[in-house]
């Protein structure tokens, strides 16, 4: 979620051009050393860097006393910065701690403790703590560094937007340790001062996305949504609209129009999610699958079931590699490819599938909702092929299970209630028929309204069982109801 560390911000300020030149052959062979490892360092030549910086040290042991001891000190400044730097890069980061330490020393002896540079040094401490996962003592740091900037900001020495940076990172150590309320208010102020006074589109972005997040994982859908509509234009200028840096707004946004039922954007969304994945992920990332599987999911939704279960092939065959073929994800995708068997009323291969996920649940030992769904189909595909007995035992199995887990009210539910009314019916028990189909109807109309064209088939097997019960007027007004539903929506008896 956070930026890298920003080696840059270590040497930006104490430049070979901002030294002041001092008449000494010692000095001469100082600063052509600290030159040498400046240059090395931002060509990434980071053991010639270190050896530069480490020459550097050895020569102020030979630089004459009468020497302006503060041009000295600035340059200390340089070379503890290279060398703490050079060893953050190689993460060495005692090493590199103990160099950036003794540069801030030198800073605060030089400009006071309250200087620019001092806030910047104490930044870059924490980037070294962060990057060394001491997200308590990174955070000491930030804190710190935006102390000295406030009152810096109060009286007018440095711009308000020089709180950026710390703000940013207060946010990043936040987040990543879950305390969003201490994430949330540096965001928000950062975006404040972005808009009010000024900053890069690149902080506006990050901070956003990352506002946006937080929205996400607290289940505040409707919160995220604008917050990464806003990102998407602009990450889209700043880093191009083919830039890996999109991947996760893409990504984070299609599962929120995906939550929200928006599915042909959602659809959209994962295509474009799905085409930057095959190029900046490796092949075996098994994101992809994730990815592959939703589109999977809303194909079906939209009964394009050829285009499903090729994206849905793609996601088992990439799982099964990865995972493993008993794997709960790889169930997962066997379970969505066996729904849309059974849609299509290929029940041999519904069952083959549904059985598989149903092996691999069982020896991973899941009693979830998963399971139960599993049970459920399985137990619709064998009622369909004639099973009634394994329909019956399945049927059973999966009622308990999403009562359990689910409780004795949720839509999950029906369809289990349906296969088990049509057992009864079919083994002539039609009070306990009609007993199923009731509470599968009552639970239906909960979920879908009571004149939903849904009710159809649960109607209509309550009707044949009220006959069969010799209750013909009440079969009637279940019949006539049908027929209200079928002409308010149009459809042909």
């Amino acid at each position: 979620m956070r930026y890298g560390f920003r080696p840059w911000a270590l040497l930006a300020w104490c430049a070979m051009l901002l030294l002041p030149v001092l008449a000494s052959a010692q000095m001469d062979t100082l600063d052509k050393y600290i030159a040498a490892g400046t240059d090395a360092f931002q060509k990434q030549r980071y053991l010639v860097a270190e050896s530069n910086f480490r020459s550097a040290l050895v020569e102020f042991d030979k630089l004459p006393t009468t020497l302006d001891q503060n041009s000295v000190d600035q340059r200390r400044v340089v070379v503890f910065n290279g060398l703490g730097l050079v060893n953050v890069v190689r993460k060495n980061y005692t090493e590199g701690e103990k160099y950036l330490q003794q540069a801030l020393t030198v800073i605060q002896k030089i400009n006071g403790p309250t200087h620019p540079d001092v806030a910047q040094c104490l930044i870059n401490l924490g980037d070294l703590r962060y990057l060394n996962k001491d997200y308590t003592g990174a955070l000491d740091f930030y804190q710190q560094a935006m102390t000295i900037l406030e009152t810096l900001i109060a009286n007018k020495a440095v711009p308000e937007t020089a709180l950026i940076v710390p703000l940013r990172d207060i946010a990043s150590v936040n987040f990543d340790r879950k305390q969003y309320d201490g994430a949330i208010p540096a965001l928000q102020r950062a975006i404040d001062i972005i808009e009010r006074v000024g900053g890069t589109e690149a902080d506006l972005v990050w901070c956003l996305k990352t506002l946006a997040e937080i929205d996400y994982q607290q289940q505040k859908i409707a919160d995220a949504d604008p917050l990464l509509t806003r990102a998407l234009p602009l990450a889209e200028k700043v880093y191009g609209p083919q830039s890996p840096e999109l991947l996760p707004i893409l990504s984070r946004l299609a599962d929120i129009r995906f939550a929200t039922g928006k599915t042909a954007e959602a659809e959209t969304l994962y295509k474009r999610v799905l085409a930057r994945q095959m190029i900046d992920l490796k092949p075996d990332d098994p994101t992809i699958a994730v990815t592959e599987q939703t589109l999977g999911l809303i194909l079906t939704a939209k009964k394009n079931y050829t285009e499903a279960i090729n994206y849905l092939g793609l996601a088992l065959a990439l799982r099964e590699q990865v995972l493993g073929e008993d794997a709960a994800e790889t169930a997962d995708t066997l379970y969505a490819l066996g729904d849309i068997y059974n849609a299509q009323k290929d029940f041999p291969n519904a069952r083959i599938v549904l059985e598989r996920t149903l092996a691999i649940r069982e020896k991973l030992g899941l009693t979830s909702r998963g399971t139960g769904a599993t049970l459920s189909l399985l137990a619709r595909v064998e009622i369909n092929q004639g099973d009634v007995e394994n329909a019956k035992k399945h049927a059973e199995r999966a009622l308990t299970i999403q009562e359990r887990t689910l409780g004795k009210d949720h839509a999950d539910l029906a369809p289990t209630l349906v296969v088990l009314g049509t057992v009864a019916q079919m083994d002539d028990r039609y009070p306990d028929a009609e007993t199923q189909f009731r509470r599968a109807l009552a639970i239906r109309e909960k979920a879908v309204g009571v004149d939903s064209p849904e009710l159809l088939p649960i109607l209509k097997s309550l009707a044949d069982t009220l006959l069969k019960l010799d209750r013909p007027l009440e079969a009637v007004d279940v019949i006539r109801r049908m027929r209200e539903i079928e002409q308010a929506h149009g459809i042909t008896p």
